[in-house]
């Protein structure tokens, strides 16, 4: 799976089950105030990646960068900044929603990781994502040989 060169991030997974208990309770008992919400814990992509038998395979951020900018979708832009935020994510504390709410979870980052990774969309994406970080690749080695162009040997003139 291609990850950004030099960054291992950390992850907060939340179960798509808990996701939906947390939007129940909130419109159940509405309450004011600014509440973060994410799963139990975090755990860095490397460890997420080794726990499913994934090889990671770190490229450069210009690559991603032009992947994601060249997905071939009408009218679809990847914002740019989504790959910082991807290489630089903020761990939120979710305690005042778990004491204003009285949530608890009922799925563990363990098992919230089992269950996204076998939903369909995951594996699909890990290979369009692939396949596009391959195109690119090879485009940009193109795009790279075209300005070494050489004149042959016999016209080089020597000073």
């Amino acid at each position: 799976m291609p990850v950004p060169l030099g960054f291992d991030p950390s992850m907060q997974l939340l179960s798509q089950e808990d996701m939906v208990r947390a939007l129940q309770a909130i419109l159940n008992k509405p309450q004011t105030g600014v509440f973060n919400l994410a799963g139990p814990g975090s755990v860095p992509l490397s460890k997420i990646l080794e726990l499913k038998n994934i090889i990671k395979l770190p490229v450069p951020d210009i690559f991603i960068r032009s992947v994601l900018n060249n997905i071939p979708l009408p009218n679809f832009r990847f914002p740019s900044y989504m790959v910082d935020f991807f290489k630089f994510p903020t761990m939120i504390d979710t305690s005042s929603f778990s004491k204003a709410y009285n949530f608890e979870y009922e799925h563990s980052l363990i098992a919230t990781l089992e269950n996204l990774w076998y939903s369909l969309w995951v594996p699909a994406l890990l290979f369009f994502l692939l396949n596009q970080l391959i195109l690119m690749f090879l485009l940009s080695l193109n795009r790279v040989a075209s300005l070494f162009r050489f004149a042959p040997a016999e016209t080089w003139t020597l000073y």
